[in-house]
């Protein structure tokens, strides 16, 4: 679950509670005696999009008895230059975790500056879960200098499905102007034009935008369809400073909204479609195919299957010991405390088989979703994996009090994988295009957002920017970009 939000810290008071009530009922098997008879080894992490851990939280006191550790869970609004500012201030715990896998630059000098503990045979030594995931041929090509630096987080749906952004749409406007789910670029273009004219929600005001965005193919021609989409008054203007979806879902739940780019992820899906059902009786949100552009070509681009790290970090006394408290989360048994918590406590087993629920006990939790209390544990993704949304642990446990739930992620990932783009290549990076990197993010941001706001023309416009990009040091990054590729491939 990729989304963002505050700062908190954690302190262990129930750890000893539980100690003495035998972690309540049917709780999973003691870890070994001898682990226990150690001191507790303190451990801290970052992690975007955490809740305060100062308030009581046993299933986060469970998996600290099981790792005999003591954890402080820090965390601050999803922006990842607050990564700049710890390490560049000293101030880092011994975890990191959601560093963008795609910040290549950020990601060698923590490695060059030594800041970053390698996952080296030693430190996986009598890990077992942990050298599974590191054993994984899709992963090899990760190593720098040979070693892993950082745990890969496998994402949420199966290898072969779209990476991060698609786009989704509100069905219920579509059904109320009669309008079929587009397919093609002119199709769409007519609905946003239907979505901005017609009063899709019935209002009797003119109020409505076709999309808000800021994120679309990066190439002239996109380029020019996003600018008459502007033009046309079909994106909401506001949208175009915005440069997180985080930051533009709030608008689009205001209800006036007809389509964004999003990120593929269900549960975010599910809780937009929950949230807008609130003030919008019947509204419904889905995910469309990839649309057909130019010479009859489509497709979402397929991910590579991972997106973000953990690190452990030099700060770590005992790096050994956060390595362990990862291939616990790995573990079978970790994965099934993070998901549906500690059995007797916040679900029960019938000798059936069948599981129920206690939301009440799951409520009184920090990690679990007071709004969504069916949900999983927050500690269930983003630390060693995101949440395995089509798995069937991970649908059963959402269907028990979301029967819809199952439903949902089959309609929408048969949309979105009907057509798809196998990538040239995945995690391929060059010393030059690293380095090249921020200030590519920057030539493209100035020329495009001018461009789609009119102040450049797009063929003129286009044409300085593709020279401003190679003569910035994109030619030199873009050969060596290209060799590796074809090395890759």
């Amino acid at each position: 679950m990729r989304v963002q939000s505050v700062l908190s810290r954690y302190a262990p008071i129930l750890l000893a509670i539980l100690m003495l009530t035998g972690c309540a009922a049917g709780s999973p098997d003691a870890a070994d005696d001898s682990l226990h008879q150690q001191a507790a080894q303190e451990i801290s992490i970052y992690s975007f999009d955490r809740h305060d851990y100062t308030q009581p939280d046993r299933v986060l006191a469970y998996i600290e008895q099981q790792t005999n550790t003591k954890l402080s869970m820090l965390t601050g609004a999803w922006d990842d230059s607050q990564f700049d500012v710890l390490i560049n201030t000293g101030d880092y715990p011994d975890v990191l975790t959601i560093v963008d896998s795609d910040k290549y630059g950020r990601f060698n000098k923590w490695v060059t500056d030594g800041v970053l503990v390698p996952f080296d045979d030693e430190l996986l030594e009598g890990l077992p879960h942990l050298q599974e995931v590191f054993q994984r041929p899709e992963y090899q090509s990760l190593r720098i200098n040979g070693q892993f630096y950082g745990l890969p987080l496998q994402d949420e749906f199966p290898a072969g499905s779209p990476g991060q952004f698609v786009m989704t749409m509100r069905q219920d406007w579509l059904d109320a102007l009669q309008l079929p789910i587009p397919q093609t670029l002119e199709q769409f273009h007519e609905a946003l034009l239907a979505f901005r004219d017609q009063d899709p929600d019935a209002d009797g005001q003119h109020n409505t935008y076709g999309i808000i965005t800021h994120s679309l193919p990066e190439v002239k021609e996109a380029l020019r369809y996003v600018r008459q989409l502007y033009a046309d008054r079909l994106i909401d203007p506001d949208s175009i400073s915005i440069n997180t979806n985080v930051k533009l879902r709030p608008k689009f739940l205001e209800g006036k909204i007809g389509a964004m780019f999003d990120t593929l992820n269900y549960e975010e899906l599910y809780k937009r479609n929950q949230q807008l059902g609130r003030m919008v009786p019947n509204a419904k949100i889905i995910d469309i195919p990839a649309l057909q552009g130019p010479n009859e070509q489509w497709g979402y681009s397929v991910g590579s299957g991972f997106w973000g790290y953990t690190v452990i970090t030099d700060k770590a006394d005992n790096p050994k010991a956060a390595a362990a408290l990862l291939d616990y989360l790995l573990s079978a048994e970790g994965k099934k405390l993070t998901l549906f918590g500690i059995p007797d406590v916040h679900y029960t087993d019938a000798a059936s088989g069948e599981l129920t629920l206690n939301l009440e006990a799951r409520r009184q939790e920090v990690g679990f979703d007071d709004d969504f209390p069916g949900g999983p544990h927050e500690l269930n993704w983003g630390l060693v994996q995101w949440s395995p949304m089509t798995e069937p642990d991970y649908v059963a446990l959402r269907n028990l009090e979301e029967p819809g739930y199952s439903a949902l992620v089959k309609e929408n990932m048969d949309r979105v994988n009907r057509y798809l783009i196998e990538p040239a290549a995945y995690s391929v990076s060059t010393p030059k295009w690293i380095s090249f990197s921020s200030n590519s993010e920057l030539i493209y941001a100035d020329y495009f957002n001018r461009i789609i706001l009119g102040e450049l023309d797009v063929d003129g416009g286009f044409e300085e920017f593709v020279q401003k990009w190679l003569d910035s040091g994109g030619a030199e990054a873009m050969r060596e970009m290209s060799d590796a590729i074809r090395a890759a491939q």
